[in-house]
């Protein structure tokens, strides 16, 4: 049975789950010190979305609304935590697969492509 058709069929069981997700990014203090400082753009964020349901993501400019969502659609790999589709890693060439065929038919299949094997 493939991926999608088993989300559709069982509404019970998490279709996406992220725990402990995080993501920092090293930006250099200036342009001849070398020192670099870590921004945190989302910090220990745990998701729970089962079939049927909606996530909503709201929060002020800055606060990494956008990087959450990158990271849950495998647009961007988080600096640590864990993102299951069904119980199923997100680095799981079935979920990978997946994830390509979904998103080519928003326009981003290149970019999800290229994201997941860098």
């Amino acid at each position: 049975m493939r991926l999608g058709a088993y989300i559709l069929m069982n509404n019970k069981m998490d279709i996406l789950s992220a725990k402990n997700l995080s993501k920092f990014y090293s930006k250099n203090k200036g342009l001849f010190n070398k020192q670099s400082i870590n921004l945190r753009a989302v910090n220990n964020i745990n998701i729970n979305l089962k079939a049927k349901e909606s996530l909503g993501i709201v929060g002020e400019s800055g606060c990494g609304k956008s990087t959450l969502a990158k990271m849950l659609a495998g647009l961007i790999v988080p600096s640590s935590g864990k993102i299951k589709i069904q119980n199923k890693d997100i680095n799981d060439r079935e979920v990978i697969d997946f994830l390509l065929k979904s998103n080519k038919n928003m326009g981003m299949d290149s970019y999800v492509r290229q994201a997941m094997y860098t």
